[in-house]
């Protein structure tokens, strides 16, 4: 009975928060093994995520109100399904709970706490405070923000006038011919940090167990490419980001794993370790990681030592990158072999080049790193741009802020900068050898573009790798015959580079060839590369990659049973996987570009025709450049930087894992 009386004494607000405790953990996984169904009904308490989650449903149309349950209730019922109470909503508070049979006494208790209350003009729905949580939430994930932002004054003040707007604005349009009362206050309602902070854990305890059960399905019907990188901050951190084709060849790519990388060493058996411990806890074992899955990375030692035995491709954006950081200086630190030699004038100009380079890199850091200086040349025009500030091509989009400064910018930092010696030679050699800046930056150029193209993560890139070395070498051929000293040096240094990173059999591989003729729209450009022999040869060389990837599906439905009666009769039979590939391979790229936007396009609607080549484009055109994990990282750095904050590394985690579930959370349910 004392039990009894203390939920009849118990006010609004205290149950409101009582109903955002969770169940016990078997309940808990019961709710979630229970969210995959068409048609689920959530029973007993509910997380605040699966609130928000009905609320959204019964917003957008997905559940209607059905019939009373008792008084002050009504059912949630699908609208497709009006017989299936999904849950039950509170008339008066618009609080959601879960389905009447499950929490009936919760429905009483509830419905008493509303008896208790003094009768007031109007209740702010509980369910306010609930998708302000989740809006919230949503809020510290995108910017990487810390809990407490939440409490901070001006932030509330904003929330509270904005609501009081909103109300206002309402009873003005109203067409209520009776006065509404004055706006409620909702200040009580504006969650604090910890629930926020328990909002974003049950969300990504709820959805992260779906995402990784979506993941595998698509990785073990389809394949998948991985990317992983380190992020260096307050904390060492190791991204993996995994790219997949979906059934209707939707490219999905989203973050497969973050979390702090607590190894004292980074040897590659240690990284081999963590990520193969990392992966388990996605469900993913050794056979899935080693037969499905491609991976694109940096030429870091400790990776290339940790993916020694699995089908690993060089990052084209990396190398792209150390193609414009060692223009100037191939030969710095042993990078280009012997056999890859320039004459001893070419190197000699090289030095001079790169020490114009260096001096205008010495110059914009030593503006930018002087406040009142960097404000006033900033007052004056255009603004500098320091190196660190960028993730690819540093010296590149340094060197063109350089340029892009106006003459009295120029004056203001040479006179600024003139007596201090550090700077006398610099100032003296940049100014008077404005022309090599410039012909750097247009040799540059042609880089900086194919970066642009390769590091997207919406859309493949791999059937283009082979494609845009070959064009960068056809450019930087024809530059060396340019009449301009500058250009020429730089087009002879770019040209050998090239030619290095092309013999490494992992930056541009067969496998990057047979990518591109995976591209129905592209596949005829592949007779420019050095891969190609014979149309006949080439054909061959392709039916032998769709073979192996086709290993569980071609099997002896297409030979001829020597036992059968018929083997004599059926012996001359045309092969059906040469025939495939016959019309494929024989139809014009043109042709298709008549048809199809892009080579999805083509898969989406040509898929059940081509269906085996279809399973090697499945395979090789989501894999893609690391540059999404290095963005993630870059975004992360930025925001640590930017804010000054020393976030707890879970809390960091938690808040990169929301923000990636969030982009998949109507496709896991």
């Amino acid at each position: 009975m004392s039990d009894q009386s203390e939920e009849e004494s118990m006010d609004l607000e205290e149950f409101a928060e009582e109903l955002e405790e969770e169940e016990n953990s078997e309940e808990s996984n019961d709710k979630e093994s229970d969210d995959s169904e068409q048609h689920k009904v959530y029973k007993g308490h509910l997380t605040n995520p699966q609130k928000i989650r009905i609320l959204d449903m019964f917003l957008d149309g997905t559940l209607r109100k059905g019939n009373d349950v008792m008084a002050g209730f009504v059912q949630l019922v699908y609208n497709d399904a009006p017989d299936i109470s999904a849950a039950s909503i509170c008339k008066e508070c618009s609080v959601v709970l879960g389905e009447s049979h499950s929490v009936r006494s919760s429905l009483y208790s509830h419905q008493k706490a509303h008896q208790k209350q003094e009768p007031v003009d109007i209740k702010v729905p509980g369910i306010i405070k609930l998708k302000l949580t989740s809006l919230l939430a949503d809020m510290v994930s995108m910017d990487i923000l810390p809990f407490y932002s939440v409490k901070k004054e001006g932030l509330r003040k904003i929330l509270v006038e904005n609501f009081k707007e909103g109300y206002n604005f309402g009873r003005m349009i109203s067409t209520n011919f009776e006065v509404p009362p004055p706006s409620p206050d909702i200040s009580d309602l504006i969650p604090n940090d910890d629930t926020v902070k328990k909002f974003v854990d049950d969300y990504v305890a709820l959805y992260q167990p779906k995402f990784n059960a979506y993941v595998k399905r698509n990785m073990e019907m389809y394949g998948a490419g991985i990317t992983m990188d380190f992020c260096q901050k307050s904390s060492e951190y190791f991204i993996s980001t995994v790219h997949f084709l979906t059934a209707d060849w939707t490219f999905q790519h989203g973050v497969l794993d973050f979390h702090e990388y607590e190894e004292e060493c980074s040897r590659g058996v240690d990284i081999l370790r963590d990520f193969q411990e990392s992966m388990q806890e996605h469900g993913l074992n050794e056979n899935t990681l080693s037969a499905r899955i491609m991976y694109n990375t940096d030429r870091g030692t400790n990776l290339l030592n940790a993916l020694s035995n699995y089908q690993r491709f060089d990052d084209p954006c990396h190398q792209l990158n150390i193609l414009c950081f060692r223009l100037t200086k191939p030969y710095s630190n042993n990078y280009l072999p012997a056999q890859f030699a320039l004459d001893e004038e070419v190197k000699d100009k090289l030095r001079d080049i790169d020490r114009t380079i260096s001096y205008c890199l010495n110059i914009i850091n030593g503006v930018t790193s002087r406040k009142k200086l960097r404000k006033r040349v900033k007052k004056l025009g255009p603004a500098l741009v320091k190196p660190t500030e960028i993730r690819w091509l540093t010296s590149y989009y340094s060197v063109i802020s350089f340029l892009n400064l106006n003459q009295n910018q120029l004056k203001y930092i040479y006179n600024a900068l003139k007596n201090i010696p550090v700077y006398k030679e610099a100032l003296t050699n940049v100014y008077g050898n404005r022309e090599t800046l410039e012909k750097y930056v247009e040799v540059v150029e042609p880089i900086s573009k194919v970066i642009k193209i390769l590091e997207q993560e919406n859309m493949p890139t791999f059937n283009l790798v082979a494609l845009k070395f070959h064009w960068l070498q056809e450019i930087y051929g024809k530059l060396k015959n340019s009449e301009n000293k500058i250009e020429c040096i730089l087009a002879l240094s770019a040209s050998k580079i090239i030619e290095y990173q092309k013999s490494l059999p992992t930056t541009v591989s067969e496998h990057h060839f047979i990518g591109l003729l995976c591209d129905p729209l592209l596949k005829d450009e592949a007779a420019k590369l050095e891969f190609w022999t014979t149309p006949q040869e080439v054909k061959q060389l392709f039916k032998k990659y769709v073979e192996k990837y086709n290993k569980p599906i071609i099997n002896d439905r297409y030979e001829i049973s020597p036992d059968s009666p018929f083997s004599e009769a059926c012996r001359n039979q045309p092969d059906i996987l040469e025939n495939e590939i016959n019309e494929y391979l024989g139809r014009s790229s043109s042709a298709y570009a008549a048809t199809y936007t892009d080579c999805l396009h083509f898969w989406r609607s040509q898929e059940e025709h081509f269906k085996h080549i279809a399973v090697l484009a499945r395979r090789l055109l989501p894999i893609v450049s690391s540059a999404a994990s290095e963005r993630i990282g870059s975004t992360l750095s930025k925001e640590l930087a930017k804010q000054r904050l020393r976030l707890n590394s879970n809390t960091v985690t938690s808040l990169i894992l929301m923000k990636n579930l969030k982009k998949f959370q109507d496709v896991v349910n």
